[in-house]
């Protein structure tokens, strides 16, 4: 038997509704702790009423965070709530803590889709995933196997052909991706998941705020583990895009960075749809063009301008100023090289910068070409 065969074969049913025991009580499954073969579990829907099994059933909304819990201490043995970590439009992030095997306490982020504020159309576009569509929200969720991604360990989605919570593994998700006929009669919707947990953690958009001046040391590493992690990301698949690559969407943990939040993600060959934040949004989608994953290259290049300079490389005070100004550079080609910020610059970095904000997508480098760039080669003084 395969790996990737492994984890479905070793799959831990429970069946609803529960079986009755002999004596006509309700069976209690017994508590459930992951081992190493045991990569796939159905969380049961205990003590829910009618009421809240409809709506999770038909919405994917948990009557709260610590129902929520209480589902899947059934799987993760000693789980417990304990703070929340952010929240945005669509997830909130909690710290919790289980007992692993080796019963020793362990922290995680949990991330839980707030999916009641969601019209259907956009669930199904970002959380749903069947043997013909893949939810944006699902590329998150791959292996991409580098420091520079952030990684997600388990994922909790909604099994539409058991009736239940299913929690699925790496090798679970990418088996699914790598053969999506396993998905055949099934259909997952993405609920919730489990990733690593960053103590001391800040955005770099947090830290261009508190401190906007980087040495080059600095913007030199930083720029290093963004290239590193769209390399990661083209590994699994050449043509995926994350497509909102911006500070807010970085984060720092001990001088490391991770790439995070793939809401936007998409693997196609060439895409047209406008989505992004518009300070990071490369001319190509601005102006409704096809584009491809050189899109992201153009997002990395506002980010070193910003590094660089203390500012966002557009004077446009809304969004249809922008658009006014990125239609003129268009109409005058007039590339970012000749922005005077960029002149006091150290050349190396002046150059990536200028290359990675071509305003032609095919003039600008591949992350893994970026990474060979003498910006690169050299080493800096710490100041």
């Amino acid at each position: 038997m395969s790996i990737l065969l492994g984890p479905f074969y070793s799959l831990y049913e429970w069946f609803y509704p529960i079986a009755q025991t002999e004596t006509g009580t309700e069976a209690t499954p017994p508590a459930r702790h992951l081992e190493p073969d045991d990569e796939f579990v159905i969380i049961p829907k205990l003590d829910l009423t009618e009421r809240e099994r409809s709506v999770i059933s038909s919405q994917l909304v948990c009557p709260d965070e610590i129902q929520f819990v209480k589902l899947l201490s059934s799987s993760f043995r000693d789980l417990t709530l304990k703070n929340e970590l952010g929240s945005g439009q669509t997830s909130k992030v909690w710290l919790v803590t289980y007992l692993n095997n080796r019963d020793e306490h362990i922290d995680k982020a949990l991330r839980i889709s707030r999916t009641d504020s969601l019209p259907p159309e956009h669930i199904r576009r970002c959380y749903e995933w069947n043997e013909d569509h893949m939810g944006y929200e699902w590329n998150a969720l791959l292996d991409y196997d580098s420091p520079n991604v952030l990684k997600t360990e388990k994922v909790i989605a909604w099994n539409e052909a058991r009736n239940g919570f299913s929690v699925l593994s790496m090798l679970d998700v990418m088996a699914l991706f790598h053969d999506r006929t396993r998905l055949r009669g099934t259909k997952y919707t993405l609920y919730a998941t489990l990733s690593e947990y960053l103590p001391r953690v800040e955005t770099l958009q947090d830290r261009i705020k508190s401190n906007p001046h980087f040495t080059l040391a600095e913007i030199q590493s930083l720029a290093r583990q963004i290239f590193r992690g769209l390399v990661a990301i083209q590994r699994v698949h050449p043509n995926l895009m994350h497509r909102d690559i911006k500070p807010a969407n970085m984060l720092l943990c001990d001088g490391i960075l991770k790439i995070c939040d793939f809401g936007y993600s998409k693997i196609v060959d060439l895409s047209q749809s406008i989505v992004g934040s518009p300070l990071y949004m490369a001319p190509e989608i601005f102006i409704g063009e096809t584009y491809n994953n050189k899109a992201d290259i153009y997002s990395v290049f506002a980010i070193l301008f910003q590094m660089a300079t203390q500012s966002v490389p557009s004077a446009a005070q809304n969004q249809y100023e922008l658009f006014r100004e990125i239609e003129l550079r268009l109409a005058e080609n007039k590339e970012i090289s000749a922005d005077p910020s960029l002149d006091k610059l150290d050349p190396d970095l002046k150059d990536l910068i200028a290359r990675t904000g071509k305003l032609n997508p095919n003039d600008r480098p591949s992350a893994a070409e970026a990474l060979n760039h003498p910006f690169f080669t050299r080493v800096f003084p710490e100041e």
